[in-house]
């Protein structure tokens, strides 16, 4: 059987936000962060809108690429539960095993639309 899409319809842990402390840091420098988060979470975006397609339209290469740019972000800005996930998905996909991949594909479609969600950046996908 194969699986032609891949629909993220429950609600997943997401990771929580920490405060930034504004005594240890200037003004330009939080305002550098703030660019290099905002670059970040809309480059997670633009990849949680093109992973399903890679992985339907079986483009290895592109999805194992997909994943360890999902990685490499997520790390980058703290979304250590997310960076988990698509490091698993990696690993299925890098092992062949496609239920594994299919399954850990969802999960992570389904905890990064969670957390793009909560601060605003997605639309829930239907």
């Amino acid at each position: 059987m194969q699986i032609v899409r891949l629909v993220p319809r429950e609600a997943g842990q997401h990771d929580k936000c920490l405060p930034v402390s504004s005594e240890r840091t200037t003004s330009e420098g939080l305002m550098r962060a703030e660019d290099l988060l905002e670059a970040c979470l809309t480059d997670l975006g633009r990849h949680l809108r093109r992973l399903e397609d890679d992985y339907r339209l079986a483009e290895g290469e592109r999805l194992e690429k997909r994943l360890r740019a999902i990685v490499g972000l997520a790390e980058r800005i703290g979304m250590r539960h997310v960076a988990r996930v698509g490091a698993d998905a990696h690993y299925c996909h890098m092992a062949g095993d496609e239920p594994a991949l299919a399954a850990t594909l969802s999960r992570l479609m389904r905890l990064l639309t969670a957390s793009l969600d909560e601060i605003g950046l997605t639309r829930p996908l239907s």
